[in-house]
């Protein structure tokens, strides 16, 4: 409800990076590319991926908290999109990540900061490890794609193939920044 100041809280970060993200889509995709110093084409388009799967990140918080919600892909328009069955914005998330993920940078320590490849398979592994719940269909196979993927350092790694860290007590360490133990893919 209104009145609960952390769900409050995560309605408005949700809602408020979708937002964000669906405005610098679009802005980028007005842009004029010959105008623009050091923009390519192909640039602008591994931004417009990267965004549209960091808002698939946020629409996944949002269904798993909330089920039935709009489907927002443009800024205001329409003014209060009307609800969607839960089904229906899996079947949206899903499609964004199954288009988009394989578009993007493998996960290396070159790009930190960007949407990468290890963080998109990491979500579609969440969807899919979800689906039945959130889609009345389990997709236990697609997940286990998704998870080796990551696993297998398809997707990429900061420090090589991510694999687990014989010292647990590495993982918490400051000089820890490209062990490969760390899984680190949240965008």
């Amino acid at each position: 409800t209104n009145n609960e100041s952390r769900m409050r809280s995560a309605w408005e970060l949700m809602w408020g990076g979708v937002g964000y993200v669906n405005n610098a889509i679009q802005d980028i995709e007005k842009l004029d590319i010959a105008t623009v110093t050091d923009l390519t084409e192909e640039d602008r388009t591994q931004i417009i991926t990267q965004l549209k799967v960091l808002r698939a990140f946020h629409y996944i918080k949002i269904m798993d908290l909330w089920g039935n919600v709009p489907i927002a892909t443009k800024v205001a328009d329409p003014l209060n999109p009307e609800t969607k069955p839960r089904a229906e914005v899996f079947a949206f998330i899903k499609g964004e990540l199954e288009e988009n993920v394989p578009k993007l940078p493998l996960t290396s320590a070159g790009n930190i900061g960007q949407v990468s490849m290890g963080a998109g398979y990491a979500m579609l592994s969440e969807l899919y490890l979800n689906a039945e719940k959130w889609s009345g269909k389990p997709m236990w196979d697609e997940c286990i794609t998704a998870s080796n993927k990551v696993i297998n350092g398809e997707a990429g790694g900061i420090g090589g193939a991510p694999k687990l860290s014989p010292d647990l007590n590495s993982l918490f360490s400051n000089k820890n920044a490209f062990i490969s133990g760390f899984f680190s893919f949240a965008p």
